[in-house]
C-alpha cells in the first residue's frame, strides 16, 4: 500500500547469478581486510576523552562498538549503508575505517564540517597524512601496541595491516 500510495511500481526480474558477475561479485567475495576492531576497553577509553558519540560510522554487525553504525554492506541493524552517502554533520562521530580509505575519510570529514574521532596508524609515509595532522583539534593519543594486548584485532586474521607478515 505504502508503495501505491506514493505511484511507485516495482518490477522484478531474475538474472542468474552465472550472468550476473559484477552485481553479485560483493557477495561473494568476502573482503575480511574490513573485519578490524578496536578492544572495547580502548574505544571506551576513548568515549571518555571524547565522546559521547553519536554514530560508529564504519562497522559491521560483527564489529559496532555503537547501536547506532553504519555498515559498508546492507545489514539490517545499520542506520544506512557507505558511510560517504550520509552526511557526517550535526554529529559526533566514532570513525576506525578501513586504513585504504582514510583519504576520503579526511576529505568528507573537510566537506562536511565534522566533529569525528579518527583511529589511523601512525604511517608517515602516506599520501593522507599531512591532512590528518592539520584536522588535528587536540594531542593524539596513542593506543596501546596491538602485539601486547589486542588493542585492534582482526575477526578473521592475526596481524594488523600496518604490522610486518
Amino acid at each position: 500500500m505504502w508503495c501505491i500510495d506514493r505511484n511507485i511500481w516495482l518490477t522484478v526480474g531474475h538474472v542468474p547469478g552465472a550472468t550476473n558477475i559484477e552485481a553479485d561479485a560483493l557477495s561473494r567475495k568476502f573482503n575480511d581486510d574490513l573485519e578490524w576492531s578496536l578492544n572495547i576497553e580502548v574505544f571506551l577509553s576513548i568515549e571518555q576523552i571524547y565522546g559521547p558519540f553519536d554514530i560508529d560510522l564504519f562497522a559491521s554487525r560483527l564489529n559496532h562498538k555503537l547501536d547506532t553504525y553504519v555498515s559498508f554492506r546492507p545489514d539490517p541493524n545499520a542506520v544506512a549503508v557507505d558511510a560517504f552517502s550520509i552526511s557526517w554533520s550535526n554529529m559526533t562521530s566514532y570513525i576506525f575505517a578501513p586504513f585504504s580509505t582514510l583519504g576520503m575519510v579526511l576529505r568528507k570529514i573537510v566537506e562536511d564540517t565534522a566533529d569525528a574521532v579518527v583511529v589511523a596508524p601512525i604511517w608517515t609515509t602516506q599520501t593522507w597524512w599531512p591532512s590528518l595532522l592539520a584536522l588535528l583539534h587536540d594531542r593524539p593519543r596513542i593506543l596501546p601496541d596491538p602485539s601486547a594486548n589486542s588493542a585492534v584485532t582482526s575477526l578473521t586474521r592475526e596481524k594488523t595491516p600496518t604490522e610486518k607478515k
